[in-house]
């Protein structure tokens, strides 16, 4: 089970490469908690994620007589904090 949070929604138009009409990058950032099912694991079990992540999409878009179309998309996880006991601090 997973759900992403998107925020931070940047539209940029303008042209890609050798591409003909109009384009448009599209970035996001997300925050993604996820939490694995056991077998028998229903809605009523622990809501606790088993870990939550976080990056940037990336998406390229070239609009075509049919509508804006997806041509590119890239996904950068940027960090991940997993279940369990924290590392003790580093003391210098």
């Amino acid at each position: 089970m997973r759900q992403h949070l998107i925020v931070n929604r940047r539209v940029t138009f303008g042209p890609l490469d050798h591409d003909t009409g109009d384009t448009a990058r599209v970035q996001a950032d997300y925050v993604n908690p996820m939490r694995f099912v056991q077998d028998g694991d229903g809605a009523e079990g622990s809501s606790a994620p088993d870990f939550v992540c976080g990056g940037r999409y990336a998406f390229g878009l070239l609009r075509t007589y049919d509508g804006w179309r997806l041509r590119e998309v890239v996904v950068q996880e940027k960090w991940r904090r997993l279940p369990g006991p924290r590392p003790a601090p580093v003391i210098n």
